[in-house]
Parts: structure tokens; C-alpha cells; sequence
């Protein structure tokens, strides 16, 4: 085996600036495309306006409920603000939902989500305050408005009837009703990404960007409400909007077409999805250990690893863990047993959290690309998903009194 057979083996995988640069043009021309009413067809990135346009100031104060709802458990968060960053408190508490409930009526389904917000603030002895809460739903959605969001389809095994192209804000407010609960408001409809970005910007009154990278991709950001042509609201302070890219599917319209490898195209043909979410096939924590094993068994089928002796752990596909390609990245050069007992055994981890090298790996690519004048940093968000979702609310409770105070 020659190492150099094997480096000429990877190259396809190996990206010049030269590529990386035309990336992010390519990017950002997407992007355009999909702010405009007029071209937004012709984008693979959706480009949704999230309606959430201020950021949290610190300053915030109250208790705030969450709602994370986008599995087989759901969440119920409280945080409580004083109005200074280091002392938010957090109470949660993490529920079940059983087959039924995913698969059957929906109103049973938010007759159950409401029961649980119910039996929370009642064991939190917050039954008799007026409570903001920011809804997490993590399912695909047409968004309407702060509140309103249109489920189009459900995905991760939930088939409930009589929701889909239904407002899922309503639905939860309904049950709510039926349920006895009058002191909760729902103040906010959100995805992930967008939590990841306000948790972060709660510490760091700077943070623009909001970057999921886990099992999934995705990004969002603050933009300009000037350049957002396919806005449909108020045009008023602040003079901005949290977008939602929906970057995983970036590629969808050939725009990756030049940098695509043989594994990507593999990977690609065999999914659930061929053709579509090509960036996160790319790059994302569901698919890189699977990228990892395509290129092992190319190269033992080459005759370039392990003498050209297959297992049976890589010749099943996906059932080479992500996680693995972490740990393995942590070992030392003389960690080789440590290297093979992988193939057998299953450890945990998550894509940017736990990799050893992904955050470092990115910023010294972001340092070699952008002009050296402008700054950026890195900073790993807490519980976008559910303190973000409550902070999205705590923002929108203070907008509203503020606006109500100025009429």
C-alpha cells in the first residue's frame, strides 16, 4: 500500500480555497435569489422569514415558558430572568409521547401536550402568573406570522390526522382551552436554528448567525429588512428579521454539482431523498460516518487498506457510527488497537460538540478566507432549542407591551 495511491485516492475530497470561495459565492447568490418574490423558484435555499426581528438585550425580565416539540420526547422549560445575563434560571422537564398519540387524532396529541403544560406550572407553582411561551416546533412548516405556522407534512414517524396545512399555533391554543389552561400565551412559533441564535445572542449582544450542526444542518441570520423583497409584514423598527436558510438543501439546484465526489454520490443515490438536502449529505453528523465507511471500502476494494479484507461492521451501511470518526480523530498516532476495537464497539457524541478538531478546523478556514480586517468568533450555543425558544417569547412579550405602552 502506498500512501501516496491513498492521498491521490482522497483528493476529490480535499477542497482548495480556490472552491471554497466559489462556495460561498454560489451561496450568497442563492440567497438573493431566494429574498426575492420574483426568483425565489429558482433558489435552493428557502430563505424564510422568521418574523422574530429584536434580539434579547440582557435586560430582560420575568418568568417565560418553552415549548420543544420535535421527537418522540417533547420538552416544558421555564426560565426565570432578573435582568442581568448571569443569573437565568432554567426548569424543565422532558415527556413521552407513545405511538398513539403520534400517529393518532392530533387533537389527542395537543390535548396531551396541553395536560403537560398544565401539570408543570401547576408543580412550579406558577398557575395564577400570566406566562409567555415560545414554541419550538421542529417539523416543516409555512410561516405565516410570530404566530402562525402552517404544518405542510410530518416527518420522524408522526402521521397524527388533522394537522397537516393546519396552523400548529391554533391547535396548541385549542387544547389549551379545552384543558382549563387561560394563563398561558403562545407568543412564538420558531425552529432550532433560530433558538440557537437568540440563546447565544442572550450572552453575546453580537451574535448575528444562529448554525445548527448535529445530526442535521441548517442557518439562519439577522438580514436587513430592506433587502428581504418577499417581506409581507409591517415595515417598522427594528429595520431587520431573523431568516431562516434552510441551508441543508443548498446543492438542490446543481450549484454543488462541481465539487461532487464519488461517495457523494453514492450516499446519495442510496438515501431516502435522492437528489435532495445535498449540502447536509455533505457535512452533517447523519451522513459523515456513513462518508467514512464509503471511502474505507473504496480503498480496501482498491486494495489501498487493510489489505483488501473487508469486515462485516463496513459493509453495512450507516453502520459506521459518526461518532466513530470522533473518537478515532481524538486517538494519538499510537492508538492502532484503540483504532480496531472501534470497529466493534458503539460510543456516543455529537457532530461539533464532541468532534475533536470541528471547531478548530473552522476557524482556521474562516481566518484564511475572509478579509483580514473583519472578526469573527465561534461560540457554542446553550439549549437553543429551549431556552432560545423562551427567549424568543421574552422578547416578544416586552415588543408588545412596549408597542401597546406607545399607543
Amino acid at each position: 500500500m502506498s500512501s501516496d495511491e491513498v492521498k491521490a485516492a482522497l483528493q476529490p475530497l480535499v477542497l482548495s480555497d480556490e472552491q471554497l470561495i466559489e462556495v460561498s459565492r454560489r451561496v450568497l447568490k442563492a440567497m438573493e435569489l431566494g429574498l426575492n418574490p420574483h426568483t425565489k423558484n429558482e433558489s435552493s435555499l428557502k430563505m424564510i422569514p422568521t418574523f422574530v426581528r429584536s434580539l434579547p438585550t440582557g435586560a430582560e425580565t420575568g418568568k417565560f415558558l418553552a415549548l420543544d416539540l420535535g421527537g418522540t420526547n417533547f420538552r416544558v422549560l421555564m426560565i426565570t430572568l432578573d435582568g442581568t445575563v448571569a443569573n437565568c434560571q432554567m426548569q424543565s422537564e422532558t415527556y413521552a409521547i407513545d405511538k398513539q398519540q403520534m400517529i393518532g387524532p392530533s387533537n389527542d396529541l395537543f390535548d396531551y401536550i396541553a395536560e403537560c403544560l398544565k401539570s408543570f406550572i401547576t408543580t412550579h407553582e406558577v398557575e395564577h402568573l400570566r406566562l409567555a411561551l415560545g414554541f419550538t416546533f421542529s417539523f416543516p412548516c409555512d410561516q405565516l406570522a410570530l404566530t402562525s405556522a402552517l404544518l405542510i407534512k410530518w416527518t420522524k414517524g408522526f402521521k397524527a390526522s388533522g394537522a397537516e396545512g393546519q396552523d400548529v399555533v391554533r391547535l396548541l391554543e385549542a387544547a389549551l382551552i379545552r384543558k382549563g389552561v387561560k394563563n398561558i400565551e403562545v407568543c412564538a412559533v420558531l425552529n432550532d436554528t433560530t433558538g440557537t441564535l437568540m440563546a447565544t445572542a442572550y450572552h453575546c449582544n453580537t451574535c448575528l448567525v444562529g448554525l445548527i450542526l448535529g445530526t442535521g444542518t441548517n442557518s439562519c441570520y439577522v438580514e436587513n429588512l430592506d433587502n428581504v423583497l418577499t417581506w409581507t409584514g409591517v415595515r417598522d423598527e427594528p429595520n431587520q428579521v431573523i431568516i431562516n436558510t434552510e441551508w441543508g438543501a443548498f446543492g438542490d439546484a446543481g450549484e454543488l454539482d462541481f465539487i461532487t465526489t464519488e461517495f457523494d454520490n453514492e450516499i446519495d443515490s442510496l438515501s431516502l431523498n435522492p437528489k435532495f438536502q445535498l449540502f447536509e449529505k455533505m457535512i452533517s453528523g447523519m451522513y459523515l460516518g456513513e462518508i467514512m465507511r464509503v471511502v474505507l471500502v473504496s480503498l480496501i476494494n482498491k486494495g489501498l487498506l487493510f489489505n483488501g479484507a473487508n469486515s462485516p461492521k463496513l459493509a453495512k451501511p450507516y453502520d459506521f457510527a459518526t461518532k466513530y470518526v470522533s473518537e478515532i480523530e481524538s486517538l494519538s498516532s499510537n492508538s492502532s488497537g484503540r483504532i480496531k476495537e472501534i470497529f466493534v464497539e458503539h460510543v456516543d457524541g455529537s457532530l461539533y460538540r464532541f468532534h475533536p478538531n470541528f471547531k478548530s478546523l473552522m476557524e482556521k478556514k474562516i481566518t484564511e478566507l475572509i478579509p483580514s480586517e473583519n472578526e469573527f468568533f465561534l461560540m457554542l450555543s446553550e439549549d437553543g432549542s429551549g431556552r432560545g425558544a423562551a427567549l424568543v417569547a421574552a422578547v416578544a412579550s416586552h415588543d408588545l407591551h412596549r408597542k401597546l405602552a406607545e399607543t
